[in-house]
């Protein structure tokens, strides 16, 4: 089954998302399952502890540990699976690219 990871600090937005991915789950009829978390640290402490993701959506602003931080810690444990950057500024664009 596909696995997906969402890591935002504002809770809010982490909510949003999940709202998102979850009508967009029910509208195509698709089983899949995700996990959240709100920050940086507990993904990949996660990793670290073997848990893997097909998908991972990051944002990038975040205190401490920022998206393109658990980027470069996701590409240590796994090289190929997609990672989605969302934010609010284009500051990072061509850092995420």
């Amino acid at each position: 089954m596909l696995q997906i990871s969402v890591c935002d600090d504002n809770i809010d937005e982490l909510s949003n998302m999940v709202q998102l991915i979850n009508l967009y789950r029910a509208s195509k009829n698709l089983s899949f399952e995700y996990a959240v978390f709100p920050n940086g640290f507990e993904l990949v402490s996660a990793l670290e502890k073997g848990k893997r993701f097909d998908i991972y959506c990051l944002d990038i602003i975040m205190p401490g540990f920022t998206g393109i931080d658990v980027a470069k810690e996701i590409r240590v444990f796994d090289k190929t699976a997609p990672i989605l950057f969302f934010t609010s500024s284009s500051e990072f664009a061509l850092e995420s690219y």
